[in-house]
């Protein structure tokens, strides 16, 4: 059975909100009761009601006998619009099928006032409650917030967790350049005397850095290798902390390999370059 939110909008609504009209019209004046009761629907509910087909001028209706203790009357209304989908569950919860009716054409049971402004718009907060309370002083008002102040607490505790995640994430890259530079560093020293020998023997300290490098690049290549296999299968842990990223997005796995590659050769340089620093003589004299 399908079915959709209920919200309805004065003729105002989708401008102030910054909902775009995809098809057809907006709410009108002449909307009110009398009039041919129509509706304007999301692209979510029409893709599901008329697939391939264009919804304006179709006819909807609510059904069930739950319309028996709502005020909402169960009579075909005419779809004269369809506007884009909108995240009320929040950025992470995907859209629902919503069906906007005139607020002239139905009774009242809630409602929100939406205010767009330019600049400042913080500061029309009291301007907006006392203009309410001049039309309706008993009416209680709660939850007055800015577009993005909601955003903001919407997201607040996935936030929260991407930024320990994020921690978590760069102490590991900082163990692993840590980690790459010790094994280089045992290995330069527990080599000293074979570098030394070549050295003598003519390798300068570019061919004595690319060996090092070398060894330290095998074991970097391997790593990105395992790591983006493991990432691959693991990111659908953190597809909760994702909005409008898939979670196989290639610019990011891309990003991510050539930043750790860049920490990794990093690590490696500093071993490399002591490596290239070793004195043959005192090599020698150490044999």
């Amino acid at each position: 059975m399908p079915h959709a939110d209920l919200h309805t909008a004065d003729p105002d609504y989708f401008r102030a909100a910054g909902i775009p009209l995809l098809r057809g019209r907006p709410f009108a004046a002449t909307d009110r009761f009398g009039s041919g009761r129509v509706v304007i629907i999301n692209q979510m509910l029409a893709d599901r009601l008329f697939p391939n087909e264009d919804p304006i001028g179709k006819r909807v209706a609510w059904t069930g006998d739950v319309l028996r203790f709502t005020p909402i009357s169960g009579d075909w209304r005419t779809i004269v619009g369809v506007a884009g989908n909108v995240h009320d569950g929040g950025l992470d919860a995907p859209p629902s099928p919503i069906m906007y009716m005139p607020f002239a054409q139905e009774i009242a049971i809630g409602g929100t006032l939406v205010i767009r402004a330019d600049s400042n718009v913080a500061a029309l907060t009291d301007a907006a409650t006392r203009l309410v309370h001049r039309v309706a002083p008993t009416t209680p008002i709660e939850r007055v917030m800015t577009v993005s102040q909601m955003k903001d607490q919407s997201v607040a505790p996935r936030r929260l967790n991407a930024a320990l995640v994020s921690a978590f994430g760069m102490l590991a890259v900082v163990i692993a350049a840590v980690g790459i530079a010790g094994v280089l560093a045992f290995s330069v020293s527990a080599r000293t005397n074979e570098i030394g020998i070549r050295m003598s023997l003519g390798a300068d300290r570019g061919r004595v850095q690319r060996m090092i490098l070398g060894e330290g690049a095998t074991l970097l290549a391997g790593g990105l290798a395992l790591g983006m296999v493991g990432a691959f299968f693991a990111t659908r842990a953190l597809q909760g902390l994702l909005f409008n990223v898939t979670p196989h997005d290639p610019t990011t796995f891309v990003i991510v390999a050539g930043m750790m590659a860049a920490v990794g050769i990093m690590a490696c340089w500093v071993p490399a370059l002591r490596a290239s620093r070793i004195d043959p003589v005192i090599a020698m004299r150490a044999t």
